[in-house]
């Protein structure tokens, strides 16, 4: 990752490379970013999830019927999981497609 002045990288999850075992995948970077105060300058913690949409739109329907509940949901949502990541492929290649003919 290349840096960014005065944004620290405090940790990296690549649950792109490494997917959770929900089927969960996005990738996710903590990090310190400055702010000023009335009477001193700190570093506030942020996490910043980066998705495709089809990544979102998973992640929004498992949050909402699967997570934290134990029920045959669960196995459903993985396997679309894998589902929605070949979807995305899909649509990258039909993106990058569309860019060689323009």
């Amino acid at each position: 990752m290349e840096k960014i002045p005065g944004i620290k990288l405090i940790k990296e999850k690549d649950y792109v490379k490494n997917p959770k075992e929900s089927g969960y995948v996005s990738y996710h970077l903590i990090l310190g970013v400055p702010i000023s105060l009335s009477d001193e300058n700190t570093y506030v913690t942020v996490e910043l999830q980066i998705r495709t949409l089809m990544m979102d739109a998973w992640a929004a329907i498992e949050h909402k019927l699967v997570y934290k509940k134990k029920d045959t949901f669960a196995k459903v949502f993985k396997n679309y999981a894998a589902q929605m990541m070949l979807l995305d492929d899909c649509f990258s290649e039909l993106r990058e497609a569309q860019k060689d003919e323009e």
